[in-house]
């Protein structure tokens, strides 16, 4: 049954998975990081609004916005965006505006988050501890494999 953690699939799957953790933690940091330096903000209309539930973390569920905005070089934006379960659940209530301020980069306004989460320096550690996972996966997976070759 555990011959699995044994095999030369199992150290494939370990590198496979943190080069794969490695590239999203770096896409992640990256963005943020662009968002924070040079990111512009704006007043964005929410079209629609869902959630989806998160039961087996018995957290809030997660909110998504159909969002509407113009950039400040007058492009008119539809996209989605997260949004905080407080505020997502109070819109839904119809108890705070159905309005976000979204920050975007001004090269690509598709590349946006919601101004009022979690400050771009969280988002940007995110993506590091993406990167270390990664890194610890790449290392356990070469020493899996140097182990089957042994």
């Amino acid at each position: 049954m555990f011959r699995i953690f044994a095999s030369r699939l199992f150290a494939a799957g370990l590198i496979l998975s943190g080069a794969a953790l490695m590239v999203s933690g770096h896409r992640s940091a990256s963005k943020y990081e662009a968002l924070r330096q040079h990111g512009e903000e704006a007043e964005a209309k929410v079209i629609a609004l869902s959630s989806h539930e998160r039961r087996w973390l018995q957290k809030d569920g997660e909110y998504t916005a159909q969002v509407s905005f113009r950039t400040s070089r007058g492009r008119e934006i539809r996209t989605q965006v997260g949004v905080p379960p407080a505020r997502g659940h109070a819109m839904e209530r119809q108890v705070a505006p159905r309005t976000l301020t979204v920050r975007y980069l001004p090269e690509d306004p598709l590349v946006l988050a919601d101004a009022n989460d979690d400050p771009p320096e969280a988002r940007k550690a995110s993506g590091r501890y993406l990167l270390i996972g990664g890194v610890v996966l790449l290392v356990l997976g070469r020493l899996y494999a140097r182990r089957q070759a042994g």
